[in-house]
């Protein structure tokens, strides 16, 4: 039997589970779509006060409208969890399998910490953060590319994943790369990254991050209806 028309079957090795997968594939596919959107609506809604290429996304979580942003953060990680259990039951099982989607649960967990703690933006308009939100973030991008160069191990067993090896193994690399970037040269106050951090942002995301986790997304959805 061809490989890749084999039912979906649990990471346990049990009977086949399309609605864990079916549902972590759609939550795959609408998560990204539904945060870029919201993020990128709301950046141009309130341009006046909110600085799309120097400052996250986190940043819109500030002011009258900020529960949007925090709404956002909510429903995207609540969505990218639900996308983890569902990956971690499309692929094969291995030894320590478990790793890849759990760091990237974890990332998910990132975007919920970003929601209760948010920014806060001073009088002068500069964005502060008042204790603990740059956890959220360290969360969701840092263990995100973790948890994604973590998967390469157990793709690469399961011959209905391996053409996605290659794109994984760029992905989690830049992404990695760009995190030491940013934590290097961003996150200190007077870093040379911060006129650009929300480029930044928006490059991981839209050119890396959201495209790995489409094509991912894709793949799943064609094993659960295999």
């Amino acid at each position: 039997m061809d490989a890749t028309r084999e039912p979906v079957r649990a990471a346990t090795g049990g009977e086949p589970v399309p609605r864990a997968v079916r549902a972590g594939a759609y939550a795959g596919l609408i998560g990204p779509v539904l945060y870029l959107a919201a993020w990128l609506v709301q950046a141009a809604v309130r341009r006046d006060e909110f600085d799309l290429i120097a400052e996250p996304g986190s940043g819109l979580a500030t002011g009258s409208a900020g529960w949007i942003q925090t709404a956002n953060f909510v429903v995207f990680g609540v969505l990218t969890l639900v996308f983890a259990v569902g990956l971690h039951r499309a692929i094969a099982p291995a030894r320590a399998g478990w790793l890849g989607p759990a760091l990237i649960g974890v990332s998910a967990i990132g975007l919920l910490w970003a929601a209760a703690f948010p920014l806060e933006r001073e009088a002068t308009g500069a964005l502060v953060d008042p204790g603990v939100h740059g956890i959220g973030g360290t969360l969701y991008f840092l263990v995100g590319s973790l948890g994604i160069i973590a998967l390469v191990p157990r793709l690469r067993k399961d011959a209905r994943w391996r053409r996605l090896v290659p794109v994984t193994v760029v992905v989690g690399a830049l992404t990695l790369l760009i995190n030491v970037l940013v934590i290097a040269c961003y996150l200190p106050e007077d870093g040379p990254l911060r006129p650009v951090g929300g480029l930044i942002q928006l490059v991981v995301m839209i050119g890396l991050r959201f495209p790995w986790q489409l094509a991912v997304s894709t793949r799943m959805l064609r094993l659960a209806h295999a």
